[in-house]
């Protein structure tokens, strides 16, 4: 049954143009029933790309049969994550026919995992994996997850590479005379994959030399960059406080002058970069500023800083993971400005990921 609002029923009644994030926030934010998409027609494909966690708590809320779903198109897989796969029969036992073997087909697993490869719910060394254990075949890659020959390729020839984690006296000192940008956000918000788009960025267009002082710097440069310029997201920060790349940006600003002459300038924007590991946000904000205290004179400088806040929009926005996102960002905000980095901060920006 739907309860549509008389504000909904023009949306409901385009429902099909509008595409995978509006329908989710449709049903995040402005409290759309997933029954209600139903009964107007959305497409299998829009039903299908809706966010797995916000159908499974649709289903439950607004009492939906699996019935309605299999018939409004929802893949089986997509279904059996919701309700728990059915129980199928016993077997009977055939006697071995030669003649009348046929190739078996690959088991259900293999849908789950079509569905984990649309919906990017996986990682490229799991795809991997199940290519060369024959889990998944080329031709399904290619025609069922939508992927293209240049990015299979890549996944076969694919080679984790992960910074390995140090004890926090090991890790080179904080370059003087730079401007200190701190990526700051819970686990899995994006701040890595954030910091590897702008490095991928800033070497296609000609403006960032990688800093030589730090060969680890030198290294989670190569591992960040490098690897989102071949199409590969990095895997979280994996130590226990932070890692930190140095870089050089090479600046050109056009200025006019006081007649309307306009002249080059040109300079360089040394900056420390500084990675957060996720975890050690989330003990800053729940244990306070002792969780800092042990690292104080190592952050602790005469640099300019820029803070940079990543938030993961697609958290439940009505749920507890958007409060505690919102009250650790708080928490750690004020943790900074207790150790006086805020003194030396220039701005601060608030980043959202996974619109």
């Amino acid at each position: 049954m739907c309860n549509a609002t008389p504000n909904q029923l023009p949306v409901l009644n385009s429902i099909n143009t509008y595409g995978p994030a509006e329908i989710d926030n449709f049903i995040r934010i402005h409290n759309f029933e997933l029954n209600c998409l139903i009964q107007y027609g959305i497409n299998v494909e829009k039903l299908n790309n809706i966010d797995l966690e916000l159908t499974k708590k649709r289903v439950h809320q607004e009492n939906i049969s699996k019935e309605t779903l299999v018939s409004a198109g929802m893949h089986q897989s997509r279904i059996d994550q919701i309700f728990g796969p059915e129980e199928q029969p016993e077997a009977e036992y055939q006697p071995y026919d030669p003649e009348g073997y046929t190739q078996p087909t690959l088991p259900i697993g293999n849908s789950l995992l079509i569905d984990r490869i649309v919906r990017r719910k996986i990682t490229v060394s799991q795809i991997q994996e199940a290519l060369f254990n024959d889990e998944i075949s080329e031709d399904d890659l290619l025609n069922k997850c939508f992927l293209d020959q240049t990015m299979i390729n890549r996944i076969r020839n694919y080679t984790l590479q992960q910074m390995p984690a140090v004890d926090f006296s090991s890790l080179p000192p904080l370059q003087k005379d730079r401007t200190d940008f701190y990526f700051l956000g819970m686990p899995s918000a994006g701040k890595s994959c954030l910091i590897a788009s702008m490095l991928s960025h800033w070497m296609r267009i000609g403006i960032c030399n990688p800093g030589a002082e730090s060969p680890r710097s030198a290294q989670y440069f190569r591992i960040l960059g490098g690897g989102f310029s071949r199409g590969i997201l990095p895997i979280g920060n994996p130590n226990n406080f932070i890692d930190y790349i140095e870089v050089v940006l090479s600046i050109e600003e056009e200025k006019k002058g006081f007649l309307g002459r306009t002249t080059l300038a040109k300079y360089d924007l040394p900056i420390n970069i500084l990675d957060m590991a996720g975890e050690k946000f989330e003990r800053v904000a729940t244990d306070g500023q002792n969780n800092f205290n042990e690292h104080k004179n190592y952050l602790q400088n005469n640099n300019s800083k820029a803070l940079f806040f990543v938030l993961d929009y697609s958290v439940d926005n009505d749920g507890a993971d958007a409060f505690e996102q919102s009250l650790n960002l708080i928490m750690v905000l004020n943790n900074l400005e207790s150790m006086g980095i805020l003194d030396h901060t220039d701005s601060i920006y608030l980043v959202v990921t996974k619109a």
